[in-house]
């Protein structure tokens, strides 16, 4: 009789000892669980904002955001102007790289950056869109009617290119974006990579971006000078 009063003392011991341990288990489970929050912004969301913008707007213009681009294969901002009502796009060897407006000359149009005038490198300082990826652009803004504030050489349009800063998001973000392709003249191989991180709190920020466009092609082109 005594010997099976022990061994249920222990039983007992032993069941409540699993229980106090799992108990303080949870417990430290509970403690170890950090919060963590996922920031999301949608499409439609980002959608509505450029067409608030166009519509407060104070003169003719179209807003495109950074996702309305990016849901097209565009390989730069020429080709996402492109599909712009009223702005028509330029190409040489196949890419899209000069950009106008309502069928004017290309050097009517004026292009700025955050603000700040772009001239051109070409004959009539036309810029070149074929350089700018979209991934550095957070909106577009095509003025189709010019206001006082506007520079006076935008005869047929203006161009402001807002670029992406790290105080539009908060903490880190991440873009990335890449791409393969065939040409049709010649079969070579075309390649896109762009990629953008950034991360900002209330004293600090910073930006990085990446882009790499590789195009194996064959041109067809004849072109006559003299002197």
């Amino acid at each position: 009789m005594k010997s099976r009063k022990v061994s249920l003392k222990n039983f007992v011991v032993l069941v409540l000892s699993m229980i106090f341990g799992a108990q303080a288990l949870v417990s430290i489970a509970e403690e170890a669980i950090e919060e963590v929050v996922v920031v999301g912004k949608s499409i439609k969301a980002s959608t509505q904002s450029s067409l608030d913008a166009k519509r407060m707007a104070d003169n003719v213009a179209d807003v495109i955001s950074a996702d309305a681009m990016g849901r097209f294969p565009d390989q730069n901002l020429a080709d996402a102007l492109g599909r712009v009502p009223g702005i028509a796009i330029e190409r040489d060897q196949g890419q899209a790289r000069y950009v106008s407006f309502r069928g004017a000359p290309k050097r009517y149009t004026t292009t700025a950056f955050d603000g700040v005038d772009i001239p051109g490198v070409e004959n009539g300082r036309v810029p070149r869109f074929d350089a700018y990826p979209t991934v550095i652009t957070s909106q577009v803004v095509a003025n189709k009617a010019i206001t006082a504030d506007m520079p006076g050489e935008s005869i047929s349009g203006y161009i402001n290119v807002k670029t992406f800063l790290p105080s539009d998001v908060n903490g880190w973000s991440f873009s990335l974006e890449a791409g393969v392709g065939e040409q049709d003249l010649g079969g070579g191989d075309v390649e896109k990579f762009n990629g953008r991180v950034s991360f900002s709190n209330d004293q600090f920020g910073f930006v990085v971006y990446g882009s790499e466009n590789l195009r194996e092609q064959i041109t067809d082109n004849r072109e006559s000078d003299y002197s």
